[in-house]
């Protein structure tokens, strides 16, 4: 049996199937009688204007397969005969580079582009892809559901570019070393790939991960947050949403990570007040105040004065005056 197939079946890494070379009304039989780890014959697969083909690069895992590919423009349909026949408990995330897709997923209308979608192999859904580039991560779902409990949740997400960053800097760093990993790496490859990608979802709390690995997350997260809020402290727009979308990640899981303390806003506005306090205490910077304020992302004289003095009880002006007095002395 196929399923049976799935587990047990080793091969070299990795494994390349092209239709080039393969006449234009053969291609797709050719691509769905493919074995094991085609995932090919999980699908009824109909052209659209033109004709099929494919060129896949596959990397074969314990349980658990990557595969980049580029494809024509088709029609796929994963219908309950198709299910029955082929009996995976798999999730399928699909990575993608540039293309498009729409149709019916969880019994709902999705339609995206470059990001990630996640497709449950053990229910129908049917969809047209433009032609198009993308990494396919097949994961049994014991392993997904160490991750995210309830996979139903996880099913259907169609997460677009900006959210996803996180998951294409992961597969970036990853791929070069896809084909030089041994087989048994595949299950702690694929928990780091749904770890990262919960950074990204929608969820009412982190996944219960080891609380080990869930520190080490979060931590580099936070890192990256406060790396990219001390780049753009200078824009005047820069807030939690504009973080949000740097970072991948939806708003509620950025909250998240500065639960502690006055939240993203207040880090924002605290590294913009550290920023001018150095400014003003340095007796080489001539600038005027306002400038100075300017250039840490502070709208006017009214915004600074009102936000300097409910934190430091005096204005600019008498802080600066204060520090220069101080520097003077030295």
């Amino acid at each position: 049996m196929y399923a049976h197939l799935w587990k047990t079946v080793r091969m070299p890494k990795p494994k390349l199937i092209t239709t080039e070379g393969v006449a234009p009304k053969d291609a797709i039989e050719f691509w769905q009688t493919r074995d094991w780890p085609s995932i090919a014959p999980l699908f009824d697969v109909k052209e659209i204007n033109s004709p099929f083909s494919i060129a896949s690069e596959i990397f074969a895992f314990h349980d658990f397969t990557a595969s980049c590919a580029s494809i024509a423009e088709a029609h796929y349909d994963r219908s309950r005969k198709r299910i029955r026949a082929y009996e995976i408990d798999h999730l399928a995330f699909t990575i993608k580079l540039f293309g498009y897709l729409e149709g019916e997923l969880c019994g709902e209308h999705k339609a995206g582009g470059r990001g990630v979608h996640v497709s449950d192999m053990g229910k129908p859904f049917h969809f047209s892809q433009t032609a198009t580039r993308n990494w396919t991560l097949m994961i049994p779902r014991i392993v997904v559901a160490e991750v995210f409990p309830d996979t139903d949740k996880v099913n259907g997400t169609m997460m677009n570019v900006d959210r996803a960053q996180p998951i294409f800097d992961f597969m970036r760093a990853m791929a070069p070393h896809f084909a030089s990993l041994p087989p048994s790496r595949g299950p702690g490859l694929a928990r780091a790939f749904l770890h990262i990608l919960s950074l990204g979802l929608d969820q009412d709390g982190l996944p219960d991960i080891d609380p080990a690995a869930r520190d080490v997350l979060l931590v580099a997260a936070r890192a990256r947050a406060e790396t990219l809020i001390n780049q753009n402290l200078a824009d005047q727009g820069f807030n939690a949403e504009r973080l949000a979308n740097l970072m991948g990640m939806s708003r509620a899981a950025l909250y998240r990570l500065f639960e502690e303390g006055e939240g993203v806003a207040g880090v924002i506005r605290e590294r913009r007040l550290d920023r001018l306090r150095t400014s003003l205490a340095d007796i080489n910077d001539g600038r005027p105040i306002a400038t100075k304020a300017l250039s840490c992302g502070f709208a006017g004289a009214a915004q600074l004065n009102r936000t300097f003095r409910r934190v430091h009880g005096m204005t600019p002006m008498e802080y600066r005056a204060i520090a220069l007095a101080k520097t003077a002395k030295r």
